[in-house]
């Protein structure tokens, strides 16, 4: 076991996302050092007390239970010492000792990244406008980041990833986790084509305090942001709020006077953000800056069936979100046969060989229709030559005596309950077993 990804995943859990220790301590001591300094050492470099009392804490429980977690479901651990750790990222006061990630890992300094980011609660207008300006961006070459919420920020990433662009999204919950439930179908394309990343620890909620914090990785990953419709309450502005005190350029989509929607946009205007109509706008700005990356092409193409598929499947999702709010753990990817397989992508090699394999996700393809609750049977039906884990099927054993189980009642054969939720989410994917109301499931 590499000690030194077990003492970036202690670091890591011991300051809080976005502490400023993480980065005085990275950049003046090894990681080892860090590990084993004392108080008074930690004192001498301006550590403030609570974070100093957190480090004097030299137990890796934890971090080995995160280190074995990522090895087993293949998902990467991308270090502050490693080549590819953005070195825009590390211009930022509080940059995050390590991501784990899953997807493609890219010199993202090599590419001109884009924050863009709206409401959850957009209009179907500015749905499609964020999708266009986004589509046009990836195929001129710009790379798409945001938070993955429903509304505006899917907008975003569909568009790029119908244009065949690479993506970023950043999680404010563990890696393993699948939020919002409703995106499912675009985690597992970003894991094939893009990358996913979270500062956070396996198995942490998304709890509300995640969000505002994890939006200054998106803007710090950037070169500017962009904002579509955005409310006054919109974490959008939050998002803002980082690139502007991070000395990134705004940009901002206008809209009616009068429209709570564009009080955002709007007001960032009225502060000096320039405005956007098209991709254009903003990738002309940075054309110089990356020429062999960039290509404005004000004749892109975007497919109206895509558009309208995007549309449909983002309302149909936001017309149920109150019913189906929550959360799906990410479940292992598994090699399945796929016409496609051949055509995926691999990671650029990482200095370090501790770092893990690309993601093979098993994921649906960007042409099969969206899942709804009547066609789940149809879609993903048991597939008999599937290899599971041994505890996904001592898990499905259980299922033997009992038609109907919880996973407390799991939970008391003796299984833990971080490996339950992920084995039953797998297991109903591939149509082993299916939810029920009450938190109940019963075998297919």
């Amino acid at each position: 076991m590499d000690t030194s990804l077990l003492y970036y995943i202690w670091l890591s859990t011991k300051l809080y996302p976005g502490s400023v220790s993480a980065k005085l301590l990275l950049e003046t001591l090894s990681i080892d050092e860090i590990y084993r300094s004392d108080r008074d050492e930690y004192t001498s470099l301006g550590i403030g007390h609570g974070d100093t009392e957190r480090l004097c804490d030299k137990d890796l429980t934890d971090a080995k239970r995160y280190l074995e977690y990522c090895e087993k479901e293949h998902i990467g651990l991308l270090t502050y010492d490693n080549p590819y750790y953005p070195g825009r990222l590390k211009a930022i006061n509080d940059p995050p000792p390590l991501f784990y990630y899953r997807g493609r890992v890219e010199l993202l300094d090599d590419y001109p990244c884009f924050a863009m980011v709206g409401t959850r609660s957009c209009s179907e207008h500015g749905f499609r406008t964020a999708y266009r300006i986004s589509y046009t961006a990836a195929a001129c070459g710009g790379v798409v980041i945001n938070g993955l919420a429903l509304g505006s920020d899917t907008a975003c990433m569909k568009g790029a990833l119908d244009a065949g662009g690479y993506a970023v999204g950043l999680l404010g919950c563990g890696i393993d986790r699948i939020y919002p439930s409703q995106n499912k179908e675009l985690f597992y394309r970003l894991s094939r084509q893009g990358l996913i990343l979270s500062e956070f620890s396996p198995f942490t909620r998304p709890e509300g305090r995640n969000f505002p914090v994890r939006n200054r990785i998106i803007s710090g990953l950037s070169v500017a942001a962009v904002i579509f419709e955005a409310n006054a309450g919109s974490g959008a502005l939050i998002t803002a709020s980082h690139a502007l005190s991070q000395g990134r350029r705004i940009f901002a989509v206008p809209g009616d006077v009068g429209d709570k929607l564009y009080d955002g946009p709007l007001g960032l205007l009225k502060d000096g953000a320039q405005m956007v109509t098209e991709a254009a706008d903003f990738l002309t700005e940075y054309s110089l800056m990356f020429p062999h990356r960039i290509k404005v092409n004000d004749k892109v193409q975007i497919p109206q069936a895509a558009e309208n598929a995007a549309v449909a499947e983002a309302f149909s999702v936001l017309e149920n979100n109150a019913a189906h709010s929550g959360e799906r753990h990410l479940p292992r990817p598994r090699r399945v046969k796929d016409p496609d397989s051949a055509k995926k992508a691999r990671s650029k090699p990482m200095a370090e060989k501790t770092l893990s394999e690309e993601v093979k996700s098993s994921a649906p393809t960007a042409e099969r229709p969206p899942e709804t609750k009547s066609s789940r049977a149809e879609a993903f039906p048991p597939v008999p030559n599937m290899e599971l884990s041994a505890e996904e099927k001592c898990l499905l054993s259980f299922f033997d005596n009992a038609e109907v189980l919880t996973v407390d009642e799991i939970a008391a054969k003796g299984m833990k309950t971080d490996d339950i939720l992920s084995s039953l989410t797998l297991l109903e994917v591939f149509g082993y077993v299916r939810s029920l109301p009450g938190g109940r499931y019963e075998k297919q």
